[in-house]
């Protein structure tokens, strides 16, 4: 599936627009209250929020995990389960900066790591907003590896687009080629 020759998938219109519509209006109604997430033991990320493999679904989000995680299972991909969070940007926002994508966790003697997923994804709402860049440069210790990127990918958004690329790999949002004139809307 993903490897060091295709560090990044893409999968166009995983669903139709009318799942697609209940999955934003439900999306909507999570953030218009405020969702709260449940504490995670032991760690420091905070506004992210995990659905266990097997549990139930409580919203149409997790409802999509469970699809995807079936998915995944598929294609001979094991995984325990699925770290969520959206994403919105406006006109006036800048674009998400260069990351990977990790949990800070607190071990038992008191030092912090950082977990990796196994697989990092964005799925797509709308046509709004940049390309997500992927390179391939992991960070270690504070200094990307190797110094320069010798692969990009770019996904630009488009309705229920999903992307799916290695979760260590440094990425972004690159400025939008026409101004955004509506949210940006990722998970």
């Amino acid at each position: 599936m993903l490897s060091r020759d295709t560090p990044a998938l893409f999968f166009e219109r995983v669903m139709g627009d009318d799942e697609l519509e209940v999955l934003r209006r439900d999306l909507t109604e999570i953030i218009n209250q405020g969702y709260e997430c449940e504490e995670k033991l032991n760690s420091l990320t905070y506004g992210t929020f995990w659905k266990p493999k097997g549990a139930a679904a409580v919203n149409a989000v997790e409802s999509y995990i469970d699809v995807v995680i079936g998915w995944l299972g598929e294609q001979g991909v094991e995984v325990e389960g699925a770290e969520w969070w959206w994403q919105e940007q406006g006109g006036a926002d800048e674009p998400k900066e260069f990351h990977t994508d990790c949990d800070l966790h607190i071990k038992e003697d008191g030092e912090s790591c950082k977990v990796h997923p196994a697989i990092s994804s964005v799925f797509y709402f709308s046509h709004e907003g940049g390309p997500t860049c992927v390179v391939d440069q992991e960070q270690h210790s504070g200094d990307l590896v190797p110094p320069h990127p010798t692969k990009a990918v770019f996904s630009f958004p488009t309705p229920a687009k999903l992307l799916l690329f290695h979760g260590t790999l440094w990425h972004g949002v690159l400025p939008p080629p026409t101004p955004i004139t509506s949210l940006r809307l990722t998970l």
